[in-house]
């Protein structure tokens, strides 16, 4: 009997997707951050994603406006952009037929002080880290001002404008993120969005944004472009997102030329998507959002791809059958970029999941969750290179007190000075700790 997973999907649009695995977004940061434009490390790196068995690969966050970034080197895609780069990235990512989609973005308030200190949002609401200081916060990232209707019919034109050049560079479509606190979603959340125009208060007004730009990128796209949208199934916070409110937003993109929507959840300041499962029930079953995603079938007739949690086949196979039509794959793929194509071919059952941690609970508490991420991150980079090294192991400490910083709060190679004295620092501290051990 053959396996779910390996039975190709026709998508809405009429596109063929050849197996049901599709590679979650992950932020790479291996742009350079002069011109943030993809390189041959990018190429590697998705080339053996797509050699590794998956049906569809979704890119990292690909921001559209550079002066407002997830990460200093992130890619961005905007007008004017040589497109010479991404046609090369898009090439390397359809190789063996993987569906190659880009990730368009907008981080909102949630943009690092190693980016900009002027970020923007809906609302002028500032970030607040769990388990963090609001001052240790600002440090990672400076209270957003609130957009101006200008603000945002830019921001309209730019979504607009990156999927118009993905098409043109060939990719096969984008996918829109409106989750993890983001721009989008930060559109859509009551707690962050508490303006009282037309672009917010009623949920129908919250979620005007969102349907404004997937209207703006299907009338200048082809019909075959495939446009998915990402999309939390809850902010997880009190008096934000809630489930029932994206049930709603859910059944609302029916019928406007949507091809399929990611379900995942949290933010910056709630990252129930990137925590390890602390619920058994919900451990057991693996996927973080498999029980939301049994709601959304009720709602949505579109086709549904889940990211989050999942690591048996079995699992897997079970959600196939009425759950989900696509599943995505995040982390497990940071480690082994062949693990669609072993499940596919039998030679393992389960993904192998790695939950990195400082081993302190006070330091893993607030940080874990972004340890977490820049740890996988490192494999990640490690499998862009020429000669992946086997033996691989990224410190935790370290990632803790460089990479955090190289990410958040300014960029290393621009700032050699302020690199250099915080190294001091962090050297000093280490050497007083050891000697007062002796």
């Amino acid at each position: 009997m053959s396996l779910k997973v390996t039975k190709s999907f026709t998508l809405p649009n009429g596109v063929v997707v050849r197996n049901r695995f599709a590679k979650g977004a992950m932020t790479e940061g291996l742009a350079d951050p002069d011109t943030n434009l993809p390189n041959e490390s990018h190429c590697r790196l998705y080339k053996r994603w797509a050699e590794g068995g998956l049906g569809i690969s979704i890119t990292g966050n690909v921001q559209v406006d550079n002066r407002y970034m997830e990460a200093p080197r992130n890619v961005v895609l905007q007008e004017g952009t040589d497109l010479e780069s991404f046609k090369k990235w898009a090439v390397a990512m359809k190789t063996e037929g993987c569906l190659a989609i880009m990730q368009v973005s907008h981080p909102g308030r949630q943009c690092p002080t190693s980016v900009t200190t002027n970020p923007i949002a809906p609302s002028a609401v500032a970030l607040e880290m769990p388990g963090m200081p609001f001052k240790m916060s600002q440090l990672m990232c400076r209270a957003p001002r609130e957009m101006t209707q200008a603000d945002i019919d830019e921001v309209i034109q730019r979504f607009t404008t990156a999927a118009v050049l993905a098409e043109k560079a060939g990719f096969d479509g984008v996918q829109l993120h409106g989750a993890h606190g983001y721009l989008l979603s930060a559109f859509l959340s009551p707690l962050t969005n508490r303006r009282n125009d037309q672009w917010g208060g009623s949920a129908e007004n919250r979620r005007r944004l969102l349907h404004t730009i997937i209207k703006s990128v299907r009338e200048n796209v082809s019909p075959n472009f495939v446009l998915m949208v990402k999309l939390n199934s809850a902010d997880f916070q009190r008096g934000g997102f809630e489930e029932g409110e994206s049930l709603k937003v859910l059944a609302s993109l029916e019928g406007v030329g949507v091809d399929a929507v990611e379900i995942s959840g949290g933010t910056y300041e709630h990252m129930e998507a990137l925590q390890a499962v602390k619920k058994e029930s919900t451990r057991k079953r693996e996927a973080f959002f498999l029980e939301f995603a049994k709601k959304a079938r009720e709602v949505t007739t579109i086709p549904v791809m889940l990211t989050g949690g999942f690591a048996k086949l079995e699992t897997m196979e079970e959600a196939l059958i009425q759950d989900v039509d696509f599943i995505g794959i995040g982390r497990p793929l940071c480690t082994d970029v062949n693990a669609p194509q072993k499940l596919m071919s039998g030679d393992i059952k389960t993904m192998e999941r790695f939950d990195p941690c400082t081993g302190v609970a006070a330091i893993d508490g607030p940080f874990g969750a972004a340890v977490g991420t820049l740890w996988h991150r490192e494999h990640l980079i490690n499998f862009s290179k020429e000669t992946p090294d086997p033996n691989l192991a990224p410190n935790c400490w370290w990632i803790l007190n460089f990479t955090m910083v190289a990410v958040y709060m300014w960029d290393p190679m621009k700032n050699r000075k302020k690199t250099a004295c915080y190294s001091a620092l962090v050297l000093g501290l280490c050497a007083a700790f050891a000697y007062l051990r002796m």
